[in-house]
């Protein structure tokens, strides 16, 4: 569902430069279908759900979206998905609910955000 989109998106991120020449516009079309049908507003900030029938915002979904969204904002110099990303990265901070992917996803993300400096 949404976690597999957002997992291949950042494995063409992570490897763009070996694998795929059209990475931007593959990534891009697999986080766009990931926000146009697994993301809803709570409390005024976007989050991603898993599934079509669970929309509930679980940590280990909405902090792949945030990492992956971080990433992508990195390679494509966007500031506006860096600041998505981050919003879904801070709203999951509230409902960390125990799954080891939430650690990995901060670091990837932290990393990104580190490397774009304090731009917004």
């Amino acid at each position: 569902m949404a976690e597999a989109r957002l997992n291949l998106a950042r494995y063409l991120l992570e490897r763009r430069d070996a694998l795929d020449p059209e990475w931007q516009t593959d990534a891009g079309t697999l986080i766009e279908f990931v926000r146009r049908n697994f993301t809803h507003k709570e409390f005024g900030v976007t989050v991603c759900h898993e599934q079509d029938e669970d929309k509930h915002t679980w940590g280990g979904v909405n902090s792949t979206y945030g990492a992956v969204l971080a990433l992508y904002a990195k390679a494509i110099g966007s500031a506006e998905l860096a600041g998505d990303g981050r919003q879904a990265l801070n709203f999951t901070l509230y409902s960390v609910d125990a799954h080891t992917d939430v650690i990995y996803n901060y670091a990837d993300a932290l990393h990104a955000f580190a490397e774009r400096g304090n731009q917004q």
